[in-house]
């Protein structure tokens, strides 16, 4: 091994004493011994090599103790390899084996420190590669490890970068939570490197386990407003909002300027108040405290300005751009003041003028579409169909978007625009629970547009796919099919005997009338009770085309015609209205799972709504973990739970 250029004149082919005894040798130990590394270093560099003198190991040692104890880190490398050549030549040498073990951990300090000042200075990728070179291995001592595993982590964290290994590309996050493992392992009550370890598992969506972090760190040093934050971060999005509430209220007592306290807080509150009147169906009953959401928002986009960083600010005006929307929701249908929902409206839309961005496009069409609603109800139906037109231009044609549209257009009573824009309602996947109300009033519009039998279809289809217990939709079905189906006219009087004078016969007409003018009457006044108009009631019974023969140009169904299903009577049978049924019943075909998946295509004949029922019995079992029969006597909510998880839905 060569040694460093001021130690070459040692370097001999002469083979080196065991010891040394003369008196140069002597005065550079003593100074050595005595703290003078300076002075020793020099007589023992001075020594020339006169046959023996000045390389034994003895002098070797002492000149790499001195280079160590006066230039410190500068020569740490050069005493270690005039140790490691003794250890070469003798393994047993006991004074080198312990300085030598000394040397490499004060190396290890050395990089340790320069690494940390790299990462303090910014510089992450360098200091990740120099923590990196610092071996945890012995010897090594606790505060090394403690502080290389914290430190490499933090870089991790802080990067948050993706690497490729072989194309597969995969997070650094799991890896520095382990490095973080480490650092506790050394110092398991470091609030810091708890908290650093709840920001790793908080980075990778394990919330759960980051909120135990935070609260160990929070048992440490109670008052740590990194771990506080971090913490009401974690309850947001496990959706713990009254815990939340009450950590952000605790925080703001001590720190009123603190931002991140009073947006968790509004933006709490203003969930809560979403979820509650979500499940009250909106009815705004506890209106007063959408007012203290908004305050809040608003003092935390106060206090944030110029300290937030750039996805902070995004979340934070995403958060404020719905509680102005739903404020504005508030005072229109609460208070009845559009005016006042406009103004709310418009300083939505000043809180974050980028709405191109994806993320922003759903806000900005409930901020529109409340917009559209306003100048609706102000009068003013063009313009929100200008805006809703708009929305319909700056997401592609977005099916949500015409469907906002037809609903504006409903209200306008534009029912053959409605329909052309709520056409897409139909389309494979489109019905759920969530239309149940739009596909109502879809039908509403063709019953305006006289076409009955495609209302008949949809309100079908609701009552089958998506709710059969809608009171609305089974009445207005129960009215087109007694309008396309009316009752048989009577034919005649109904002879009671011994009920006549000899003079007239005697007979009482049929209680609906001669021409069952009855039916017709009591379809009208529930379809009134339904707040149908007279106008859309004259249409319901004035459809159709002039029959055979006829002159008029419309048909009134109240006009007495012959009933096809009159010769069932005598039989006993019964008449069925059903349509034929597009698909096979399930006992009749088996379908394998991998073809009934979301989102299709599907095989033919098979009912998309039911496609579990399609599985042969054992498939179906060994993912349900019960029958069929037993499946269906399930609640519906949980039925569809079952199968969203199974993608059969």
């Amino acid at each position: 091994r060569r040694l460093p250029p001021a130690l070459v004149g040692m370097a001999e082919e002469d083979p080196p004493n065991e010891y040394i005894e003369n008196d140069v040798l002597q005065e550079a130990l003593a100074l050595a011994a005595a703290g003078s590394h300076a002075e020793a270093e020099a007589k023992l560099l001075g020594l020339r090599p006169d046959g023996r003198a000045g390389r034994s190991k003895a002098a070797r040692l002492c000149l790499a103790v001195c280079l160590w104890r006066h230039y410190g880190e500068d020569r740490l490398d050069d005493s270690k390899a005039l140790l490691e050549d003794i250890l070469l030549e003798d393994p047993d040498t006991s004074a080198a084996v312990a300085n030598l073990r000394q040397i490499r951990l004060a190396i290890k300090y050395r990089d340790f420190r320069k690494g940390f000042a790299t990462l303090q200075a910014g510089q992450l990728s360098e200091a990740e590669v120099l923590l990196r070179g610092v071996s945890l291995e012995d010897p090594c001592d606790d505060v090394i490890r403690f502080n290389v595993a914290n430190g490499i982590g933090m870089c991790l964290l802080s990067l948050k970068k993706k690497r490729s290994n072989v194309g597969t590309w995969f997070s650094v996050l799991p890896e520095a939570v382990q490095f973080f493992d480490v650092a506790l392992e050394a110092n398991p009550q470091s609030p810091e490197v708890l908290h650093n370890q709840g920001l790793a598992l908080q980075a990778i969506g394990k919330h759960a386990e980051a909120l135990e972090q935070f609260d160990a760190a929070l048992r440490v040093r109670e008052a740590m407003r990194p771990a506080l934050v971090a913490k009401m971060s974690s309850l947001h999005h496990l959706k713990r909002l009254r815990e939340l509430g009450e950590l952000a209220t605790r925080l703001l007592e001590t720190d009123t300027a603190c931002f991140e306290a009073w947006y968790e807080r509004g933006a709490a509150r203003l969930q809560s108040l979403m979820r509650k009147n979500s499940e009250k169906g909106n009815d705004f009953s506890n209106h007063a405290e959408y007012g203290g959401a908004l305050a809040d928002l608003e003092r935390a986009f106060q206090e944030g300005a110029g300290r937030m960083a750039e996805r902070q600010l995004l979340g934070m005006q995403r958060t404020l751009i719905t509680a102005y929307s739903k404020q504005a929701e508030l005072v229109l249908f609460k208070h009845s003041d559009p005016a006042s929902a406009l103004q709310f409206c418009d300083t939505a839309l000043e809180v974050q003028p980028a709405f191109d961005r994806p993320e922003n496009s759903e806000l900005a069409r409930a901020v529109y579409f409340t917009k559209a609603v306003i100048c609706t109800i102000r009068g003013q139906p063009d313009r929100g169909i200008e805006f809703l037109h708009w929305m319909l231009e700056h997401s592609g044609g977005s099916p949500s978007v015409r469907e906002a549209i037809g609903q504006i257009s409903l209200l306008n009573k534009d029912y053959a625009y409605a329909v052309s824009m709520l056409e897409d309602l139909l389309a494979p996947g489109k019905v759920d629970a969530t239309r149940v109300n739009l596909l109502y009033d879809y039908a509403v519009a063709l019953v305006m547009l006289g076409e009955l039998e495609r209302a008949r279809q949809v309100l079908r289809r609701l009552l089958r796919d998506v709710d059969d217990g809608h009171s609305r939709a089974r009445e207005a079905l129960a009215a087109v099919d007694a309008v396309q189906n009316p009752p048989a006219p009577a034919t005649g009087p109904d002879f009671v005997a011994d009920s006549f004078d000899g003079e007239r016969p005697g007979y009482t007409w049929s209680a609906k009338g001669p021409h069952g003018e009855g039916y017709y009457r009591d379809f009208e006044n529930q379809l009134r009770a339904m707040g149908w108009s007279e106008d859309l009631i004259q249409t319901l019974f004035t459809v159709g085309k002039p029959r055979v023969g006829e002159e008029v140009p419309d048909i009134n169904v109240r006009y007495p015609y012959h009933n096809p299903f009159a010769s069932l009577e005598a039989t006993g049978g019964e008449a069925s209205t059903e349509e034929e049924s597009p698909y096979s019943a399930p006992g009749e075909i088996e379908v394998e799972l991998e073809q009934l998946l979301f989102p299709g295509p599907y095989p033919p004949r098979v009912d998309p709504t039911i496609r579990e029922q399609y599985l042969a019995d054992d498939t179906f079992s060994g993912l349900f973990f019960m029958t069929k029969d037993e499946f269906q006597q399930l609640p519906k909510w949980k039925m569809l739970n079952l199968k969203k998880g199974l993608r059969l839905f």
